[in-house]
């Protein structure tokens, strides 16, 4: 009900007459459920499996040895009421409490990443460089696809991965 609705854990304590604190800790034990059970499903994959390749929008064909389409997303949090977690989790761009996560793509647009949860203060480039399940899935000679905000392109080509960063907004 909380993934699908988005309702805050103090309504739904009243809905089911439960405490706030029981739903925290269902919510968070499914959390970790569906990571463990889901795991499989978002990993990055050969390009050249034929599975992935026939999915793959038109766009996206010119380049062949692209292997993810990354962007962080930032979902809005109630207001904690301890101050330093408060300040971690502040977002001056969104001028709201949030927590950020890196999303990863395939080319064919499966998700194949998605990071653990960021403070809305951290920065992209932070996120993604503590990302090393996803990082350690580049292949040398590998692409990647980032909006203009990611100032990763020198920590990536180290590792023989280009950054293709696009020429508009």
């Amino acid at each position: 009900v909380k993934l699908k609705t988005g309702r805050l854990n103090r309504d739904l304590a009243f809905s089911f007459g439960v405490s706030v604190g029981f739903i925290s800790q269902i919510f968070v034990t499914w959390l970790f459920f569906l990571e463990t059970e889901l795991k499989l499903l978002f990993e990055i994959s050969e390009q050249n499996d034929h599975a992935l390749s026939a999915g793959i929008p038109k766009c996206f064909q010119r380049t062949p040895d692209l292997r993810a389409i990354i962007d962080c997303t930032e979902l809005m949090l109630q207001k904690a009421s301890n101050l330093n977690e408060r300040k971690r989790t502040f977002s001056n761009y969104k001028n709201h409490d949030t927590v950020k996560f890196l999303v990863s793509l395939s080319p064919n647009l499966y998700v194949n990443y998605v990071s653990e949860a960021w403070g809305g203060r951290a920065s992209d480039k932070h996120i993604t460089l503590s990302s090393h399940e996803l990082l350690n899935g580049l292949a040398p000679g590998s692409q990647v696809l980032a909006d203009r905000g990611f100032t990763v392109s020198d920590e990536l080509k180290t590792m023989g991965v280009q950054l293709i960063l696009p020429s508009f907004k």
